[in-house]
């Protein structure tokens, strides 16, 4: 985790903390840096929730793996002393901890692999290594994402691939084939399994969660090897190698650990308990409470951490045999602010309009049928929601309410099918003909126009104006008005948390769009760090302006405020001639737009691309050199580089 830097005596012993320490593996030239990055150690449970730190070190930058690869030594060795059982650890892939691991013995290839190493305190029993599984996944999204080829590996998105690829509504799904919805489906089984965090998933398919480990095994030996037999250029779309090796690490010692755990006493594992979240949580607290940005000093990291760490011992954790004795007297007192519900709801509002409104339902309602015919893609994802509200409203006491909500006699449409494991529910007809009626005014009042602060009331008396209300309603006949008054707010409230869902990303997006610092990060004209060498010269120039050098550059104290005509000046000149020293274009520009002190701006604008230019010409694949790049444009505008 990153820190800010900052240096403070402890006055206990006097020591200044603050600085890289590593206890005794830390490397002599170490010793005066200071920290921006801290390591911690955490010891967590395979059973139970509970999780305590260990230990922590200062770093500048990232740890270096054989200090790591000892740390985690050492740390082991003081655990075994403490009576803790040691069968795993988790780390995420960064270099540092591939350093540390293959200096422990650890090798991810295939035909070399080696998911484990010597216990330093028991020679014979061995230490699993797994890499924390949801970076595993971030790494192979990101890798998707680089080409191209973002997926959401879920569930939900392998049913949506196939029930759009059987609907012409979807031109650029309709007729692919089912093979991403494959890979999506086996990403999202592997992923389960390796997330698996309540026993009610795990207690009883055990065996079931191994096979689909073993499975993904050699699924990704299969695709390696088949991957290795393309050319080079379609190679990128494969994980990384890292990422490879990191998944293959994984699901060997998955299965070793369960398999271990299983024969040593244990009913089930959670394989989820292998993870760093914790952890996460851990970092997640520290940013949260250390504010300012989220990155604390050492100093306040230091706090954070000893009040983490003593809280975790003294408070109880949940579901224990013991109590912890908080102080009484001031839950009583946070007791008095708690707010009650108000007595009058929009539900009670809602059944007082709707018993204007709606007729009695009829008899023949209650089992009515929709025509079998073709849904339309819009009217698919509308019947599916309307299986959620029958799923809501399925446990109120009154049962013929219930029957008038779901159907027995309707077929499922094809998208209920693909994503039903047996649980959806099929909406009556009744129910079907409400929600069109709503979500028509809906889409009318938030897509069509603007929405206003009233949007709910606005919806609410157009759908009580619509003449095909009054026979719409649901429900038995001594409760079908407050249903319907029910099912109604209920629906609305999804809706418009889904719209306001959407309007924040449109909002966010259009934000990035027209913000002047977004626009200038990610400008292919003027990247990062042509900008950063640039405010470094400038910061230059302005050092010999407050000395008063006239002869290398303005005297005007303007000059250091950024914005200043000076600057923008500057700025102007390096940004054209990174645009034509980039692609080696010529353009003529005239002097009178310059600023008179070309003396000061000759020897910055050579010095900025002689440094910028030794790094591009590394790698140049042009004929035309680094100094012909900087002269032209220089000379142009009669400057020598």
């Amino acid at each position: 985790m990153s820190v800010r830097k900052s240096v403070h005596i402890r006055e206990s012993d006097m020591a200044l903390l603050g600085k890289v320490d590593f206890a005794k593996h830390t490397r002599p030239g170490d010793h005066g840096k200071d920290g921006d990055h801290v390591l911690v150690f955490l010891f967590r449970a395979f059973l139970g929730g509970w999780s305590q730190t260990v230990g922590t070190f200062c770093a500048s930058g990232a740890a270096p793996g054989s200090i790591v690869a000892k740390l985690l030594l050492q740390c082991i060795v003081h655990l075994t002393n403490a009576g803790v059982v040691v069968d795993a650890v988790t780390c995420d892939n960064s270099t540092s901890n591939q350093s540390a691991l293959r200096s422990l013995g650890v090798n991810r290839d295939m035909h070399k692999l080696q998911t484990c190493f010597e216990h330093p305190c028991e020679p014979s029993k061995q230490v699993h290594v797994v890499i924390d599984p949801p970076h595993i996944f971030k790494c192979i999204r990101n890798n998707l994402l680089k080409v191209g080829k973002f997926l959401l590996f879920s569930e939900s998105t392998a049913s949506a691939m196939e029930f759009y690829s059987e609907h012409e509504d979807c031109k650029k799904l309709y007729g692919s084939e089912f093979t991403t919805s494959q890979f999506t489906r086996t990403l999202n089984k592997l992923f389960d399994c390796l997330n698996s965090r309540r026993p009610d998933h795990v207690r009883f398919n055990e065996a079931q969660h191994i096979a689909v480990l073993k499975d993904s095994i050699a699924w990704l030996d299969i695709w390696e090897k088949y991957i290795k037999t393309l050319p080079t250029q379609r190679q990128v779309c494969f994980l990384s190698k890292q990422t490879c090796g990191a998944l293959r690490l994984t699901l060997h010692s998955s299965v070793a650990l369960i398999e271990s755990l299983l024969l040593s006493g244990f009913r089930y594992v959670l394989v989820g308990n292998f993870g760093q979240d914790p952890l996460e949580r851990f970092f997640g607290i520290v940013r949260h409470v250390a504010g300012d940005g989220g990155q604390p000093t050492v100093q306040h990291f230091l706090f954070i951490y000893r009040m983490l760490s003593v809280n975790n011992l003294v408070r109880p954790p949940k579901q224990a045999s013991v109590e912890g004795g908080g102080p009484q007297l001031l839950l009583k007192l946070q007791g008095l602010f708690d707010k009650g519900k108000p007595a009058s709801s929009q539900i009670d509002m809602l059944a007082v309009l709707f018993d204007d409104v709606l007729e009695e339902p009829g008899e023949a309602v209650n089992n009515a049928s929709v025509p079998d015919v073709t849904l339309s893609t819009k009217e698919c994802i509308l019947d599916y929601l309307a299986g959620y509200v029958v799923k809501k409203f399925s446990t109120i006491s009154c049962t013929d309410c219930v029957g008038t909500l779901k159907s027995q006699t309707r077929e499922p449409t094809d998208l209920i099918q693909k994503k039903s494991r047996g649980f959806l529910q099929v909406p009556s007809s009744q129910l079907l003909s409400l929600l069109r009626i709503v979500e028509g005014h809906v889409e009318e009042l938030t897509v069509d126009t603007v929405a206003c602060a009233d949007v709910y009331a606005n919806i609410v008396d157009q759908v009580l104006l619509d003449s095909r209300i009054a026979s719409a309603g649901v429900g038995c006949r001594l409760h079908y008005v407050g249903t319907t008054a029910e099912v109604v707010h209920f629906f609305l409230r999804c809706r418009l948390h889904f719209y306001t869902r959407e309007k924040n990303k449109l909002t966010r997006a259009t934000w990035r769009a027209n913000c002047p610092r977004h626009q200038e990060a990610h400008s292919p004209t003027l990247p990062c760090r042509f900008r950063i060498l640039t405010v470094q010269a400038y910061l230059k120039f302005c050092s010999y302006s407050v000395r008063g050098d006239t002869a290398r550059g303005p005297r005007s104290a303007d000059v250091l405020r950024v914005g200043s005509p000076t600057f923008l000046c500057f700025w102007w000149i390096v940004e054209f001639i990174v645009e034509n020293a980039s692609h080696h274009r010529s353009a003529a520009v005239s002097r009178t737009s310059l600023t008179p002190s070309f003396a000061r701006w000759d020897h910055f604008l050579a010095t900025y691309w002689r440094l910028l230019f030794h790094h591009e010409s590394k790698n140049a694949k042009s004929s035309v050199s680094a100094h012909d790049a900087i002269g032209r444009p220089l000379r142009r505008w009669g400057l020598q580089a």
